[in-house]
């Protein structure tokens, strides 16, 4: 299976990162945008302000000193677009990223109860499609795979 973006685990989470991006898309900037999408993850709660909690613009304004490489919240924001992109939520194939009609849908579950939107989410994970110069992947039926082919312990 192919490398897979890991950033953000937790559904709810995911909404509210769509949610940034549908906002930003609104506001006319740009959602490929590292910096942009990246500080809009901060300010949601989607990333964390470091180890420390600590108010989210004393984080930033800390993290603007730093150089681009080294602020942890542009990688989070290159990692869940891959992901969106890869859930068919976005595409970013052009000069600016657009959200789909899908992506429009999960970002209407921001700030929704889990049970409302499970059903959701196990049908855009269940279509992922991961494709490249290898060929192409469905991760997550690779992941069921792997699952059935486990020997199932024992009951002590």
């Amino acid at each position: 299976m192919k490398g897979f973006p890991n950033q953000v685990a937790e559904l709810p989470k995911l909404a509210i990162a769509m949610q940034c991006l549908t906002e930003i898309e609104s506001a006319g900037e740009n959602g490929k945008d590292d910096e942009v999408f990246g500080r809009a993850l901060v300010r949601a709660g989607v990333a964390g302000t470091g180890h420390i909690r600590r108010p989210v613009e004393e984080y930033l304004r800390a993290q603007a000193l730093k150089e681009p490489s080294n602020r942890s919240y542009r990688t989070t924001a290159r990692g869940l677009r891959e992901l969106f992109r890869l859930m068919g939520l976005i595409d970013d194939s052009g000069r600016l990223l657009h959200t789909t009609d899908l992506g429009q849908t999960a970002a209407a579950f921001a700030g929704q109860r889990l049970d409302e939107q499970i059903a959701f989410w196990r049908r855009v994970i269940r279509n992922i499609v991961h494709s490249d110069y290898q060929g192409t992947s469905h991760p997550y039926q690779v992941l069921l795979g792997l699952v059935a082919r486990q020997p199932k312990s024992s009951q002590r």
